[in-house]
């Protein structure tokens, strides 16, 4: 993995979509800020999922590595040190069990709001009580043409979830990065 002088992000999900729905500007910004960016695909077991997560990773022309998890198998630890990150980056933790447990796992540097979770109505309570201790990072609300198909297309197996939860729709989602107060900037 990278050894130069640039900031190397890795980015964290549990599932093959996540870094598509959560972060997608911001990683079109940083890749074009020339940030090393790999995206680390917790659950990559399944094969198509796993093709589909590097076909995005290459769409957006970053690095992609897959941990080999199937569905229902998390890790108790992960090993970070072959990805020499200067920042990791990953899920907040709303509402599905998998992001939860990445981010006890982790403790990353900068947190992710999970689209589409921290959208719902019902996981407004949590979020606000786990936001103590956290500042704003980013914001940006992505733009519907950066939500292009070939990004979402990438995903083919989750057809169902983008003809409920259409790209143009989602790009009015905005993407919400957070960190720790003590976090050094």
């Amino acid at each position: 993995m990278p050894s130069d002088n640039k900031i190397h992000l890795l980015i964290v999900e549990p599932h093959a979509d996540d870094a598509y729905l959560s972060l997608h500007e911001h990683i079109l910004r940083w890749r074009l800020g020339g940030y090393a960016i790999t995206i680390l695909t917790v659950q990559s077991a399944v094969e198509n999922r796993a093709e589909e997560a590097k076909a995005y990773a290459g769409a957006v022309g970053v690095e992609w590595a897959g941990l080999g998890y199937d569905y229902g198998a998390l890790p108790d630890e992960i090993d970070l040190s072959p990805y020499d990150p200067t920042l990791i980056v990953g899920p907040f933790g709303i509402q599905h069990p998998d992001h939860i447990r990445i981010r006890e796992i982790l403790h990353p540097d900068l947190l992710y709001f999970d689209i589409p979770y921290y959208r719902k109505q019902k996981n407004q309570a949590a979020l606000n009580e786990q936001f103590t201790n956290l500042e704003l990072h980013s914001l940006y609300t992505p733009s519907p043409s950066k939500r292009h198909k070939k990004y979402w297309g990438c995903f083919t197996s989750q057809n169902k979830f983008f003809y409920f939860n259409p790209p143009r729709e989602l790009a009015r989602i905005p993407e919400i990065l957070v960190a720790p107060l003590n976090l050094q900037h």
